[in-house]
């Protein structure tokens, strides 16, 4: 990690790092703007906005938002806007590997950004760690492009997430504050995911 942080209410502006910045549990209110990253990584903090810049490439190692190892809250009011995640690679076909991974995150907001040239998915949602929080979830207007790989999906939930859809007027798909997700992407649900709701 080449910016480890653990304080609070600090911004970050225009920073060329060459492996990944990581907002620490207990960390809260920091802005990352324009930063260049190999990764991105939000363990258990909060309300942490990443404003422009660029993650990548990576090579057999990924963002992810999640719950910290020794921490029992998930990471909190997240925002990514106008990010660009680009060539996340892997050597190893068993390897598991997407442009973002999140596990853990009540309130996240991902939008205005481009996920291209990623292994397996754009973004994997992927329900991991004891705080059992995947919620207040808004994917908007961002932009997928190639999936590496044999990957077929952008964007991808994976059980036990639990996701119920409806439609909106003005966007692709909406879920009543739990998820929302605009704009054009392919969305592969498991098969225990509940029933589409109709509204």
């Amino acid at each position: 990690t080449d910016l480890d942080v653990h304080g609070s209410y600090i911004e970050f502006r225009g920073l060329e790092l060459v492996e990944n910045w990581h907002a620490r549990p207990g960390a809260h209110h920091l802005t990352f703007r324009n930063i260049d990253s190999a990764r991105i990584m939000v363990s258990s903090a909060s309300d942490v906005r990443v404003l422009g810049g660029d993650v990548g490439p990576s090579l057999d190692a990924t963002s992810q938002i999640k719950q910290a190892s020794d921490s029992s809250l998930p990471a909190r009011n997240v925002l990514m806007d106008g990010v660009n995640v680009h060539d996340i690679t892997r050597t190893n076909a068993d390897q598991h590997l997407e442009c973002l991974h999140v596990m853990s995150a009540d309130g996240l907001v991902i939008r205005n950004s481009r996920f291209d040239r990623c292994s397996i998915f754009g973004i994997s949602f992927n329900e991991a760690g004891d705080a059992n929080r995947m919620r207040g979830i808004v994917v908007e207007n961002n932009w997928f492009g190639q999936i590496l790989d044999g990957g077929s999906y952008a964007v991808h939930f994976s059980s036990p997430c639990k996701i119920q859809l409806t439609e909106t007027p003005g966007s692709t798909t909406d879920a009543g504050g739990k998820l929302v997700i605009t704009y054009r992407a392919r969305v592969d649900l498991p098969l225990s995911a509940p029933p589409v709701a109709q509204g």
